[in-house]
């Protein structure tokens, strides 16, 4: 039970340090600056990721952070 409570902290911790990190963008940045910014961020949540779950979560995230550059 231990176990499933880290992992679905830690899971929600690297979301939201990525969604967090990418509200922080400068209004006016283009659309390729936006899109290379969730880019780092993917890579950096991938980097931290222990398992496959944070993984894909770390996708997630960056599909939302995409989203968010139109």
């Amino acid at each position: 039970m231990k176990r499933k409570l880290a992992y679905f902290a830690s899971s929600f911790a690297l979301a939201g340090a990525i969604v967090f990190g990418a509200s922080f963008q400068a209004e006016g940045i283009g659309a390729q600056s936006c899109q290379g910014q969730c880019k780092r961020n993917q890579t950096a949540c991938e980097n931290a990721a222990t398992t496959q779950g944070q993984k894909s979560q770390c996708k997630k995230s960056y599909q939302g952070c995409i989203s968010s550059c139109k």
